[in-house]
């Protein structure tokens, strides 16, 4: 058993012996199953959000111009039309650029 008998390396065997098994790591059950109830929860929260989200933006935008219309139909009723245009054609403004004339306050 001189230098002249080849030895193989074992390390090199085992390390080679079987592709899926080196590369084939253990898993645990607690491991899968958190992860599977996170991107479950996740989708879930994501789908939620987003109801919320879309479902709060429409109620407040509909509600939101159904107010700014009534207020402007308010508004219109209550304008004289004359009054507002001899304002336009006669009224001078004052030094914060409004009118002291009382049509301007009606």
């Amino acid at each position: 058993m001189g230098l002249s008998q080849h030895q193989p390396n074992r390390n090199y065997e085992a390390s080679t012996a079987n592709p899926k098994e080196r590369h084939s790591q253990f898993v645990s059950l607690r491991v899968k199953i958190l992860l599977g109830f996170s991107m479950v929860f996740s989708i879930v929260f994501a789908g939620a959000f987003y109801w919320f989200y879309t479902f709060t933006t429409e109620k407040t935008i509909s509600r939101l111009r159904a107010d700014m219309k009534s207020t402007l139909i308010g508004a219109a009723n209550g304008i004289d039309v004359k009054e507002l245009l001899a304002l336009y054609a006669g009224g001078k403004p004052n030094a914060d650029g409004f009118s002291d004339d009382p049509r301007f306050q009606h």
